[in-house]
């Protein structure tokens, strides 16, 4: 699992990493989380899709503790001074297990 420029807690990326292994169905090989982060007038809104990387409309719903650590990794790189507008996070299930790469669009200036 790659991090981003900022330092971000081993445990969330860790608990992020098992809970998606939980919910992406068995019959997937592949799987794309993404997350945009909403920032307008000092508020934060956020919106998940978890979906097979070649199928957006093929998604599923998505477990309620990937809200609750998307949003602790969202603070603690805003926290940083490092704020992102998008994380995508890439599943590939290969013959050891599945494989993540977690990618980051920081905020606009």
């Amino acid at each position: 699992m790659t991090t981003p420029s900022h330092n971000l807690g081993s445990t969330d990326l860790s608990s992020l990493k098992a809970e998606l292994e939980a919910a992406i169905p068995d019959d997937w090989n592949q799987a794309r989380l993404q997350v945009v982060m909403h920032y307008e007038e000092g508020s934060v809104g956020t919106s998940h899709l978890l979906s097979p990387p070649d199928d957006p409309d093929g998604f599923i719903d998505i477990p309620g503790d990937v809200f609750h650590i998307t949003t602790r990794i969202e603070r603690t790189a805003r926290a940083a001074g490092q704020p992102w507008r998008e994380m995508t996070v890439d599943a590939l299930r290969s013959p050891a297990g599945w494989e993540f790469d977690v990618r980051f669009v920081n905020k606009a200036a």
